[in-house]
Order: C-alpha cells, then sequence, then structure tokens
C-alpha cells in the first residue's frame, strides 16, 4: 500500500511543490491528475488484502472470547 500509492504520490507531490508550489501540489488540478487516479486505484489491493486479514482476526478473537469449543462423545463422556 505504501510503495503502491503514498510514496509515488508523495514524490509527485515533492516534486510538483519545489516547482511549483505548495498551494499547485494540494491543489484539485494536481490531485485530479489521471497518474494520480491510477495509483489511488492501485491502493485498493492493499486495503483488500489488509481489510481481509483484520476482519480473520476480528473473528478469531470473537471465537475466542465466545468460549466456543467443539464437542465430541469423548469430552461429554468425561464431563458426566
Amino acid at each position: 500500500m505504501a510503495l503502491t500509492t503514498l510514496l509515488p504520490i508523495g514524490v509527485l507531490q515533492g516534486i510538483a511543490s519545489a516547482s511549483e508550489g505548495y498551494w499547485y501540489a494540494r491543489s484539485p488540478e494536481f490531485i485530479h491528475q489521471p497518474i494520480i487516479h491510477t495509483l489511488v486505484w492501485l491502493r485498493m489491493v492493499g486495503d483488500i488484502i489488509f481489510g481481509l486479514g483484520a476482519l480473520a482476526l476480528a473473528g478469531f478473537m470473537a471465537k475466542l472470547a465466545l468460549g466456543q469449543r467443539k464437542f465430541n462423545a469423548n469430552n461429554i463422556a468425561m464431563d458426566e
């Protein structure tokens, strides 16, 4: 995510800020360039992977918190 979006956009903004000024690097004219839109869409891949990992971790923690355990015939016989 950082390598596909944040670093390239930051470098482009840094170059634009040094050559044109900070106001241009933060302006809609710069932000709405086609290359910036492409880099923002590339970020989605990393965001989806991160989100799936967060959901998996949340599901694992919910299972632990709820104390779900599987019972089989041996566990039931030993508890009685």
